[in-house]
């Protein structure tokens, strides 16, 4: 007689939901962190409580961390929204990126939030072009950032790169 078994060779793959729950995850232990991992092996660690947590495999909880960093610049536009929103117009707030992918968030949503200037407003009229160039235009929010100061700085042995933006909340004056 032969006896034939059926074995599975692979779990189930995980759902997008089990994804968002270990990146989720990972988001909590972070802020619990302080924001930053001290190290890589404070930052394993971590993977390591995910992946027992969720009964993900290696490569899930890996998977969940890149999903975990896409979702990072939703956050930081979140969290620069906020910030600029509790500004009284005229203060000011200082920005510091510490990863190209901060910096064009960053950058990126102090010029979403610009106004043209006068001659570039009257030059091209209120155009469809203008609102491409300035998509604040399209938006009824009832103030505009203003850039006072942008740089870029290598510090250290291995020039890390660091880039800070000062910007200034200022009353529209176009519509």
């Amino acid at each position: 007689t032969s006896t034939t078994s059926t074995t599975s060779s692979a779990a189930a793959a995980p759902t997008p939901l089990e994804f968002e729950r270990a990146a989720e995850l990972i988001r909590a232990k972070l802020t619990e962190a302080g924001g930053l991992f001290g190290t890589t092996t404070a930052m394993l660690d971590v993977l390591r409580q995910v992946k027992v947590s969720t009964n993900l495999e290696e490569e899930g909880v890996y998977t969940a961390l890149k999903s975990f960093l896409r979702a990072e610049p939703l956050r930081l536009r979140a969290t620069i929204k906020s910030a600029v929103a509790s500004l009284s117009v005229g203060g000011r707030c200082c920005f510091l990126a510490r990863s190209r992918r901060e910096m064009e968030t960053l950058r990126g949503f102090v010029l979403e939030n610009e106004e043209p200037d006068l001659f570039l407003r009257t030059s091209l009229g209120m155009t469809s072009r203008l609102c491409e160039l300035y998509p604040l235009l399209t938006t009824d929010l009832s103030y505009s950032l203003r850039r006072i100061v942008g740089v870029t700085v290598k510090v250290g042995s291995q020039s890390e790169t660091l880039e800070y933006f000062v910007v200034q909340k200022c009353e529209r004056s176009a519509p």
